[in-house]
């Protein structure tokens, strides 16, 4: 079997399991208690309680009223309906989807990207899945990334070529090739991405977005392919973005296909990642960049910019070189590992795992 096959078998059994709890955890919360009245009777029970009669009662109204009474406090005792088991079949179904998606997410960190595109191509279905929980996720986010990525593009006065690496459900294609209504003709001014001043948005940009699949939920049109190997010739994209998309035990390659395809000189790359991947350097939770941003740079980039005021994620912006940076990481024949204080090789960037629940 292999590994790919393995993954999926792997999958499989965890659905099996957990809808399995979950059925039954469904089957308990819908069955109502059962609670005994004052006259005997469970609200459960077919039967009916037995009735004494008596051959003359002197206060029939009073009688009458008790009857009332006993009846509302029985009816009172009864169980309401409510919309409880709805909602615990939605939180359910919520913790399934997590579980798939934390389970998906281990895998493409920690495999090389041939074996997640041959696994998302024979299993187009887990893509959905990965990114049914992965809009979870970002609904528990204090902000996106990619909104400020959208931003700069859509301010921009110049007409770009972007590529999205790794691009999802393409929403950055989607917000940005709307036709704008703006008659002028645009200014050939310099083209500044980290200018994020507000200007009337161009919205005739060029994005092509690429992923392990082209999903019919996308919300634009979505190339199916290794990102370490697109289809779009030599010095093609002004930026190239990678909003936390560097999954993947090679993901460095993906940064030499995005040197290729960008114009040498003039063009951007854009790189979104989790805080948590990279290691720390105190406990104050400062975290150290330098081994990444060098390998960065021996592909052929030169830092610009980098931001690290989010509490969550951290955003680089480098420019295109000709040629790798004298010295750069680009001697290193893989690129992706480093040397710890121990003598063992360590992860240039953590994958993202999860604790065990």
């Amino acid at each position: 079997m292999t590994k790919p096959d393995a993954l999926r078998a792997a999958l499989l059994r965890q659905q099996q399991s957990a809808a399995s709890q979950s059925t039954k955890q469904l089957t308990q919360s819908s069955q109502p208690p059962t609670s005994t009245s004052h006259t005997g009777k469970r609200s459960g029970d077919s039967r009916q309680p037995v009735q004494h009669t008596h051959k003359r009662r002197k206060h029939s109204n009073a009688a009458s009223s008790s009857s009332s009474d006993t009846s509302k406090q029985v009816h009172d005792n009864t169980p309401k309906h409510t919309n409880q088991p709805t909602n615990k079949s939605n939180d359910l179904h919520q913790q399934l989807s997590g579980a798939r998606f934390r389970f998906l997410n281990e895998q493409l960190y920690t495999i090389p990207s041939t074996e997640a595109y041959s696994m998302m191509q024979d299993t187009p279905s887990l893509f959905n899945e990965y990114h049914s929980g992965y809009r979870i996720q970002v609904d528990q986010w204090p902000n996106n990334p990619l909104d400020g990525y959208i931003r700069r593009i859509q301010s921009s006065m110049r007409r770009l070529v972007v590529g999205d690496f790794g691009c999802g459900e393409a929403r950055l294609a989607a917000e940005c090739t709307l036709t704008s209504k703006q008659t002028s003709k645009p200014q050939p001014t310099a083209f500044d991405p980290s200018d994020e001043s507000p200007r009337q948005p161009l919205k005739q940009h060029t994005i092509h977005s690429f992923d392990l699949v082209a999903s019919p939920t996308s919300l634009s049109k979505v190339t199916a392919c290794n990102i370490a190997h697109v289809p779009l010739p030599n010095s093609t994209l002004d930026i190239a973005v990678f909003c936390l998309s560097l999954m993947g035990v090679d993901f460095i390659e993906f940064l030499r296909e995005a040197h290729r395809v960008l114009k040498k000189t003039t063009s951007q790359l854009w790189i979104a990642e989790v805080k948590s991947r990279f290691p720390l350097l105190n406990k104050r939770g400062e975290i150290s960049t330098d081994e990444f941003v060098n390998a960065v740079e021996g592909i052929g980039f030169k830092l610009k910019r980098i931001n690290a005021e989010n509490k969550m994620f951290i955003t680089f912006d480098f420019t295109t070189l000709e040629q790798p940076a004298a010295g750069g990481s680009s001697k290193k024949k893989k690129g992706q590992r480093l040397a710890s204080s121990n003598g063992e090789s360590a992860p240039l960037l953590k994958p993202c795992l999860y604790k065990k629940r």
